[in-house]
């Protein structure tokens, strides 16, 4: 299958886990945004480990599902993709491998961006 449109591989749009998208509405605004320049695909990367991260586990995964429904409602051909948004510091990828940092968001996160 050949994808057309543009991913965004960075974006705080989950709402109100970060500094990102403050309310829902917010967020569906910046999707109805992303949408008419052409973007298709919206990876969400939430901190996540650090002191900008304001929210939970659970709290960031439900935010998410709630997105993704209205996106999948609204706009059929648009995908949100739940990720995580990671500042680097020495040794981080021991976490990923052992019972360290691990995977936050479980099955629902594919991605990680790491600055």
């Amino acid at each position: 299958m050949i994808r057309t449109g543009l991913t965004d591989i960075h974006c705080h749009i989950i709402p109100g886990v970060d500094d990102g998208a403050r309310s829902m509405k917010e967020a569906q605004k910046m999707v109805q945004i992303a949408y008419e320049e052409g973007t298709r695909r919206i990876i969400g990367t939430p901190h996540y480990g650090n002191r900008r991260a304001k929210a939970s586990r659970g709290t960031i995964l439900l935010k998410y599902m709630e997105l993704k429904a209205w996106v999948q409602e609204n706009y059929s051909d648009m995908e949100v993709y739940l990720g995580q948004e990671l500042f680097y510091r020495h040794g981080i990828e021991h976490g990923f491998l052992g019972d360290g940092l691990g995977r936050p968001h479980g099955e629902h996160d594919r991605f990680v961006f790491v600055y």
